[in-house]
């Protein structure tokens, strides 16, 4: 691809790994680096000056200023970053990003270690937040949104995850067994209380691009149940991240010569609502509905203070129904006795939504505290058998459980023998809100420990064409429209088998 004047006249300079301390929304200590000519440095006005910015976030112990057993990309005099793990993790995701986007070097900020990925996005959203509040300051950089795709339309949240030490080994080749590239995290840069829910923001397909039907008009596509929330992509092949992420800068950033507005350059939302962290919930519903239900009808049980158990099987049958809730609300302040309160509320909630004499089995959970990545490790600490949860359906010749892996409710796209990944084996329901049957949003379902690539059938193929070595999604966080959605989700209607 070639460069433009400005790149190309870049490249005739010697460049150097210039950096720049910061402290982020939460006090933490965060590094700007910017690879780019001695003449060149960080910008202290970039207002006048934008340049784009892409966020590293790291869920492992990370000394940046540890030596680098690599050497240098340039020789001679260098900055305070060089030869050090900073510049490798500059290479590693940054080495000729540039050059394909045809723009100037961007920059990258890097912020202190996060407890994990979920973690690494809400501290972006929260980072976002701040730097909204402080935009008439020049020396704070905008965070730009990010277009997914060369052609792609809608424009999101985006960071990168550097949760394993492969970038360190200078021979590391990422789709060699056993390693792993970083992840790249999508998610919406609203907070909840903002995230809009109209229909035509859910459909299945952009109807403008759909198409005309020679036998009449077109399908209308379907308003899906969830929002997406965040997914986190995770990356086999290095070589060609670069080439991507190079081509997500050239679409999401316009060329900078001669220097527009920073707002004009790319978008940064400044103009946009996107809320600030919620904390307003409604306690009072909860109690209320919780009365309505009679668990006269329903076995009970609290094993202990963090569980909770409901069920209306009886004997030793199976239930229709069987999930785990964890409810990361219970560790607010005055929230820690209403695990029994959610319990029946949700029960009611999903039970009055039901067909026929549907059986279920619900097991809800105080979870260590309110973090997702808490919850998920406490999910899997729980090693239920495969067929556990889920719920029961017609999917194959015997009774299997399933609950949904993609956010269509088309069967082909649900049954875990027929999609060309394999399925995410750990499906968490999570009640995000003490107020979650009233408002939208409330709900969110995790998927985890799944979506590569199923293996390619000719092994002969080379590496690069082998499907289970390419790119797919990790985990994916949906946020359910309302209480409707979350019951036909659960119950998996239209595939669903009764056990009565």
């Amino acid at each position: 691809m070639a460069r433009t004047a400005q790149t190309a006249g870049l490249s005739q300079q010697q460049s150097v790994y210039h950096t720049q301390s910061f402290t982020d929304h939460a006090g933490q200590s965060a590094i700007r680096v910017r690879y780019s000519p001695h003449s060149e440095p960080i910008p202290s006005n970039f207002h006048a000056q934008p340049i784009f910015t892409f966020q590293i976030y790291t869920t492992i112990p990370l000394n940046l200023e540890e030596p680098s057993a690599k050497r240098s990309r340039t020789s001679g005099p260098s900055s305070n970053a060089e030869r050090t793990i900073l510049a490798d993790l500059i290479d590693y995701v940054g080495l000729q990003v540039a050059s394909e986007a045809q723009r100037p070097e961007p920059l990258w900020e890097i912020y202190a270690e996060q407890q994990g990925v979920f973690e690494c996005v809400e501290h972006q959203r929260r980072e976002i937040a701040h730097r909204k509040t402080k935009k008439e300051d020049p020396s704070i950089p905008p965070i730009p949104k990010v277009v997914r795709g060369l052609h792609g339309r809608d424009k999101t949240g985006f960071a990168i995850v550097i949760d394993s030490q492969n970038f360190k080994n200078a021979e590391f080749v990422a789709d060699q067994d056993g390693a792993q590239g970083p992840l790249w995290v999508y998610f919406d840069r609203k907070f909840p209380s903002k995230i809009s829910w109209e229909p035509r923001l859910r459909l299945e397909a952009d109807p403008e691009i759909m198409g005309s039907d020679i036998f009449g008009p077109p399908e209308l596509p379907t308003v899906l149940p969830e929002l997406v929330d965040a997914t986190f992509r995770r990356i086999q092949r290095v070589d060609g991240m670069r080439s991507e992420l190079g081509m997500m800068y050239f679409s999401s950033c316009k060329p900078s010569d001669p220097l527009p507005l920073v707002q004009e350059m790319m978008n940064i939302g400044w103009d946009e609502d996107e809320g600030g962290p919620d904390a307003e919930w409604t306690t009072g519903t909860l109690h209320n509905v919780a009365l309505r239900p009679s668990l006269d009808d329903y076995n009970v049980s609290k094993p202990n203070a963090t569980e909770f158990k409901i069920s209306n099987t009886t004997g030793i049958s199976e239930p229709d129904l069987r999930y785990i809730i964890h409810v990361p609300f219970l560790n607010e302040a005055g929230m820690s006795d209403k695990l029994e309160q959610t319990a029946r509320a949700f029960t009611y909630e999903i039970a009055s939504r039901l067909s026929g004499n549907t059986s279920i089995s619900f097991e809800f959970y105080k979870p260590p505290s309110k973090s997702l990545s808490s919850i998920l490790t406490a999910h899997r600490n729980k090693n239920r058998s495969e067929n556990y949860i889920g719920a029961l359906t017609t999917f194959s010749s015997d009774p299997i459980r399933a609950y949904p892996i993609a956010r269509t409710e088309h069967a082909g796209e649900n049954d875990p023998e027929n999609v060309p990944f394999v399925p995410y084996r750990t499906f968490i329901v999570v009640l995000e809100r003490p107020d979650f049957a009233q408002v939208e949003g409330g709900v969110l379902f995790l998927l985890a420990d799944g979506g590569k690539s199923k293996p390619s059938a000719d092994q002969e193929l080379p590496d690069s064409m082998k499907l289970e070595l390419q790119d797919y999604v990790e985990m994916e966080l949906w946020r359910c429209a309302g209480m409707n959605e979350v019951a036909r989700r659960l119950q998996m209607v239209g595939h669903e088998h009764s056990s009565t």
